[in-house]
């Protein structure tokens, strides 16, 4: 016989103390009460019999005890459920230890999941399976609840509790975030590692790249399909996968605007692309900017089934700091809403002050002029005195008494100003090295029959860059130097005199040579993507934390690291702030984020995993669980119980116990 709901020896030990105090109980002697009689003699007789019964009355106390300790038993026993396990000894056996079952029920909370299906949302529909999960539970088994994005948050720990489990299912939401099952599998072996009985439930809609077969079985991975198989409509849907927004190379005050479109549905489609721009620089999600007039007339595109299309849109005047592209999708259903915005941070024209010192040159002033946004002033060398004022120095063949504090340029400048200058050497042919091909300053910038007759002799640092070289004996030609304070770039020859100034290169030259000084190109705040972690570098000295504001109006607290990036990927689409901890501080940095992720566009479910099946309770032999008149032992035992305890108080009314 096996005991349940208790240990055989909390069992007897129960037993051994109740009987212990009902036993004393029995020991104590009843107090006689006095009565007064008329005359003592007449009760002479009755006493001598009392005497005579006393060992009979004793018998009468035992029978009593005897009873009150068979109801202790009886009462005890029903309370430790005794189930027959056809052992002739008596065990306790726990429900939950050996045969117990851990099921992790990971919900996919992807932004797939928010596609429409059948009037409500896929995640509706995942809700009302983890619901049904819940709901067949065995008595046996424990759940853990986890929901699975492009990370995996766990959201309770194991619990028998239906009600709680059930509670937290009807209160979760998707993110704007992509699938990462790499991510998803390696949480799911780390939380059932070493449980037994263990199983991975998942709750998805299957867009994703397969899982390794080896790896669901390791976990024991069952799916629960969302949408599984549906027809073609279920997956019209067109996304925008990138969008940037850029400063025209040429025109300081118009923009360029790139974004790529793409059909996943299996019919032609007309989109109409709206531009929203938000001046005030408060908008941070769709709904801010929809309630905003769009810019201009909407640009119209045709698609074909499966086509993706990049569209370039030159000179456009924008007014804002914050924009959103939005998509009007003709002639289909679009099931997918959450990819058809997509936002970027327009970048902020600056009016760049530089300082032309030396003899005026017209084609180093046309150069520097390129881009309308740079406002050059002349300054003989005799008037020179610093760079209070200015961006950006030009020394042109000529050498100030110290170097500025700040960025600058020097042009064929023989002096120990910045780096040392050795005398010349003899020129030739110039080439850009191929490690250097993608420097900011040397960006599209290729030397062609460009010889120089003479360079002059400079010696790099560790710390400085060779952009450009003599194609015979590595002479240095251009040299760049980066560091916390300023920036500088050394041309060691004559752009006149190797006619440098009639191609094109130079002109580029200096545009590349601004943007990199005032770093126009990491200005232009590349829309992140919610398909993998953020790497957001900050330039902001000794900060460990920032303040982060989401879409949603949420606030969090990130950690910076040593390398000034901070430790924090969004999961929905719109505008983060990001602010320095310091209340005094009034640094802010804005960056947009959107889901463009062409594979989570594509709502078309892979693989093929083991299907979801509810577990079985575990079976218990009926010729195991005595039964008399059709009910359990437990409540047998209880009847008797009663039974004893009728039978003492009739006992004890007729006295015959006592």
């Amino acid at each position: 016989m096996t005991f349940t709901a208790m240990t055989v020896s909390t069992w007897v030990t129960l037993l051994a103390s109740l009987s212990g105090v009902i036993t004393l109980l029995y020991f104590l002697r009843l107090r006689r009460r006095q009565v007064e009689v008329p005359f003592s003699p007449l009760w002479r007789q009755v006493l001598l019999e009392s005497q005579s019964n006393s060992l009979f009355r004793m018998l009468k106390r035992f029978i009593s005890w005897l009873i009150q300790l068979i109801f202790l038993s009886l009462v005890l026993t029903a309370l430790a459920d005794p189930v027959f396990s056809g052992d002739t000894e008596i065990s306790h056996s726990s429900e939950k230890d050996p045969e117990s079952k851990h099921t992790l029920l990971l919900m996919d909370t992807s932004a797939s999941m928010q596609a429409m299906m059948r009037g409500t949302t896929r995640f509706s529909i995942a809700q009302t399976k983890a619901l049904e999960a819940i709901n067949q539970r065995i008595p046996n088994e424990v759940f853990m609840l986890a929901t699975a994005g492009r990370d995996v948050t766990t959201e309770t720990g194991w619990t028998d509790n239906n009600e709680s489990l059930k509670q937290v299912v009807r209160s979760l939401q998707t993110s704007d975030s992509t699938s990462n099952p790499v991510s998803w599998m390696q949480y799911a072996r780390n939380a059932t590692r070493g449980l037994p009985n263990a199983r991975v439930v998942l709750i998805t809609d299957q867009e994703f790249p397969p899982i390794d077969d080896d790896i669901a079985r390791s976990i024991h991975l069952e799916v629960i399909q969302i949408d599984a198989r549906e027809p073609a409509k279920h997956q019209n849907n067109v996304a925008i996968v990138d969008f940037i927004i850029r400063s025209h190379l040429g025109n300081s005050l118009k923009y360029a605007i790139y974004y790529k479109l793409k059909n996943t549905s299996p019919q032609t489609v007309t989109v109409d692309a709206y531009l929203h721009v938000d001046a005030s620089g408060t908008a941070r999600n769709h709904s801010d900017f929809i309630s905003l007039p769009p810019v201009g007339t909407p640009a119209r595109h045709t698609l074909a089934p499966g086509e993706e299309k990049t569209i370039e849109r030159v000179s456009v005047d924008l007014s804002g700091v914050r924009a959103a592209l939005v998509l009007d999708v003709q002639d289909i259903e679009d099931v997918l809403q959450v990819d058809n915005v997509a936002f970027s941070v327009i970048p902020e024209r600056k009016t760049v002050q530089v300082a032309l010192v030396g003899p005026r040159q017209m084609f180093v002033e046309a150069a520097l002029k390129a881009r309308n946004h740079v406002n050059v002033v002349h300054v003989p060398l005799q008037q020179w005195t610093n760079a209070d004022g200015f961006d950006l120095v030009v020394f042109n063949g000529v050498t100030p008494n110290q170097a500025p504090q700040g960025n600058s340029i020097w042009l064929n400048t023989d002096s120990e100003l910045p780096i040392p200058v050795n005398g010349t050497i003899p020129g030739g042919p110039l080439i850009v090295p191929s490690s250097q091909s993608q420097h900011p300053a040397m960006k599209y910038v290729r030397f062609i029959d460009l010889e120089p007759s003479r360079l002059l002799r400079v010696k790099a640092g560790r710390d400085d860059t060779v952009l450009a070289r003599t194609k015979r004996g590595s002479r240095p030609a251009i040299v760049a130097h980066s560091d916390e304070s300023a920036r500088w770039l050394v041309v060691a020859f004559d752009p006149v005199e190797s006619e440098w100034v009639a191609h094109y290169s130079f002109s580029v030259f200096f545009v590349n040579a601004i943007n990199w000084f005032f770093e126009e190109e990491s200005r232009l705040s590349r829309t992140l993507t919610l398909a993998r972690p953020w790497n957001i570098q900050l330039h902001w000295p000794h900060r460990e934390t920032v303040e982060i504001t989401t879409p949603s109006g949420e606030e969090f607290t990130a950690l910076v690291d040593d390398g000034g990036r901070i430790a924090f990927s969004g999961m929905e689409a719109g505008f983060y702030e990001i602010r320095a901890s310091e209340v005094e501080s009034n640094s802010l940095k804005t960056v947009a984020a959107t889901m463009a992720n062409a594979a989570e566009s594509t709502l078309r479910a892979e693989g093929q995993y083991a299907p979801y099946v509810p577990r079985t309770p575990p079976e218990i032999r009926l010729d195991q669980v005595p039964k008399i008149f059709g009910a359990p032992a437990w409540q047998v035992l209880l009847l008797l119980a009663l039974i004893l305890t009728v039978i003492e108080w009739l006992t004890y009314n007729r006295r015959w116990t006592i």
